[in-house]
This record gives C-alpha cells, sequence and structure tokens, in this order.
C-alpha cells in the first residue's frame, strides 16, 4: 500500500482511542496513529476513569494539534466508552484503536481510498496480526503471533452477501475498521447493554443496510494479554450473557435488521461453539458464574439436539449447586 500525502480536499479520518488502567500500553497506539502516511487526522485519547499514570503518559503528545485527552470522571464501561468516543468526534470517517493495540502505518491511506472509490460503502476493514503476549510485552521471547486474513484479495461487495460469513464467525477485527459517520448516525450506537461483542453486532448491522470494503493487507496488530478485556472475559460470564441479550433482541424485533433462518441457524452455531470453549475453561478452572451462564445459553439456543438438553440442565444444577456452597 501506498498513499500520497493528504490533500485539503480530502476527508479528515478521527481516531478515538477508549483507555482504561492501560498505561503501559497507550504510547505505542499512540504514535502508530500519528505515524499514519495519511496525516488529516484528529485523535483523541479517552481516558475511562483509569486509576494508574495514563494522564501522565498522554501529556507530552498533547503538543501534537491534532490529539486530545479526554478523562471521564467515573468509568463508563466498553460500550459507552465507544460510543463517547464516536461522539467527541465530528470527522466523516471514525475509526477506533484500543489502548493496546497499533496500526500499520498504511492503515488510514488505504482506508480512505477505498472509500473513496465506493462512497455507498459504509465501512472499510482489513486483515490483523494477532499478537499473543501473557506478559504484554509484544517483544518478549515467547510471543506468539498469527496474522488473521479472512480473504486474499480487495473487494467491495453488498454487505448482505458478507453477512452470512458474518453469522458464522465475526471476521472483522475492530483495530482493521473505518467506519463513516452517516452509517452511526443511521443505525444508531454500539449496544451498551453488550460488553464484549458489542462490535460483532454492530458489523451485521451495518452489514445488513450497505455495501462492505475489505482492504487485502494487515492493517493493526491486535495485543492479547493477561490485562485486557478478551481475556478476562473467560474469567467472567460476559460473553454467553452478550450472546443471550442478543438473541433475545433480535426476538424482539428490536434490532433494525432480520436474520434470514439461515443466518439465524448459523448465527447460533457459531456463538454456541464460541460459549462451549468458555464453558470448557470456566469447568476447567472451578468458575461456577461463567459455566451457569455458558450452559444457561446453550439451552436457549435452537442448535442443542433435543436429547442433549436433559444433561445440561443436570450439568447446570450441578454447577449451581456448587455455586450455592461458596
Amino acid at each position: 500500500m501506498t498513499a500520497a500525502a493528504p490533500a485539503a480536499d480530502r476527508p479528515t479520518v478521527g481516531v478515538f482511542i477508549p483507555s482504561y488502567n492501560a498505561a503501559r500500553f497507550v504510547a505505542r497506539a499512540i504514535r502508530s496513529v500519528l505515524a499514519q502516511t495519511y496525516a488529516q487526522l484528529e485523535l483523541v485519547v479517552l481516558d475511562d476513569a483509569s486509576t494508574d499514570d495514563t494522564a501522565d503518559v498522554v501529556a507530552p503528545f498533547l503538543d501534537d494539534p491534532r490529539v486530545r485527552y479526554v478523562r471521564h470522571p467515573a468509568n463508563l464501561g466498553m460500550a459507552r466508552n465507544w460510543n463517547a468516543g464516536i461522539a467527541s468526534l465530528a470527522t466523516p470517517l471514525i475509526c477506533k484503536l484500543d489502548a493496546d493495540d497499533w496500526y500499520e502505518p498504511n492503515f488510514l491511506a488505504a482506508a480512505v481510498d477505498a472509500l473513496e472509490a465506493r462512497p455507498d460503502a459504509a465501512f472499510a476493514f482489513g486483515g490483523l496480526r494477532w499478537v499473543v503476549a501473557p506478559d504484554g510485552d509484544p517483544d518478549a521471547a515467547d510471543v506468539r503471533v498469527t496474522e488473521m486474513r479472512p480473504y486474499r484479495r480487495a473487494w467491495c461487495v453488498d454487505g448482505r452477501q458478507l453477512r452470512r460469513n458474518l453469522a458464522r464467525q465475526c471476521l472483522i477485527y475492530g483495530p482493521t475498521v473505518c467506519v463513516r459517520r452517516w452509517a452511526y448516525e443511521q443505525h444508531g450506537d454500539f449496544l451498551e447493554t453488550l460488553r464484549i461483542h458489542c462490535d460483532w453486532e454492530m458489523w451485521m448491522r451495518l452489514s445488513a443496510h450497505h455495501p462492505v470494503a475489505y482492504l487485502d493487507a494487515t492493517v493493526a496488530s491486535a495485543l492479547r494479554h493477561a490485562e485486557n478485556q478478551t481475556t478476562a472475559a473467560a474469567r467472567n460470564a460476559a460473553v454467553p450473557r452478550d450472546l443471550h441479550r442478543w438473541l433475545d433482541l433480535l426476538d424482539a424485533g428490536a434490532l433494525p435488521y432480520a436474520l434470514t433462518p439461515a443466518e439465524r441457524r448459523d448465527l447460533e452455531s457459531a456463538m454456541a461453539k464460541l460459549v462451549v470453549g468458555y464453558l470448557d475453561r470456566a469447568l476447567r478452572d472451578d468458575v461456577a458464574v461463567t459455566a451457569e451462564a455458558a450452559l444457561t445459553f446453550l439451552l436457549r439456543t435452537r442448535v442443542v439436539p433435543r436429547w442433549e438438553r436433559p444433561r445440561l440442565v443436570a450439568a447446570r444444577a450441578a454447577v449451581r449447586r456448587l455455586g450455592a456452597r461458596r
């Protein structure tokens, strides 16, 4: 990917970095934004009432007029902080970069090029590099790196062609996405009732109505470590409860899209596979609350065969008894 310096008539890209107690990571995220080959950008760091020295880490970057820092007086949580980030920017294009992730230098240039080529596309996304570093150091010797490139050519398609794949698995990773402001304005905020998977739901929502562009490149890196929310989700009941709420909203017709029977079946199957993984970890680690929530979710779906349900009901009762004894 290559990009020339942005002209005055090209769109400004707004990037927000939600941060909570991420002082040891956020400087790298900020530097990756400011190092973009596409310089026509704004950056706001949203400090979600951190108790560490995030403010001190961000302070030197405020000499750049493109950078702002906002500290919330009380913790909003993930989805509310993301919605605050969207509201804090008036730019026509909006990106979210978590404080422990970082961009490749040409990401914004490639995203702008793709969206300018297709004015009807709601968003563009690309490939992701997963960096698994237990101690949070991406340069440590024990780091594992995986390239997540779901497709091998650039394209822009009607989002409904993508939605079946999205129902089977969330192939769109937050640090790789650039969204048009009008898409958020037309279809609403991230669902604040969902703690973990509000982004998966959002990409399903936007793709139900508009074309989507794919960048055939790895455009960002995401750090998996012991302190981030994705890892913490394995130790609590957020994931199965989130997915349960999502299905409830679909059943109630409370979302601005409907799934075909095949898409609904695929979505429930994908959710069930995800929850089974959390259930296995919860049983192994003796986390009763997660195990109970996972079993409740599986019983709620239509993908569990009838003959399996009594076994799951019995397992849930046993988990509840175990939790009650503590």
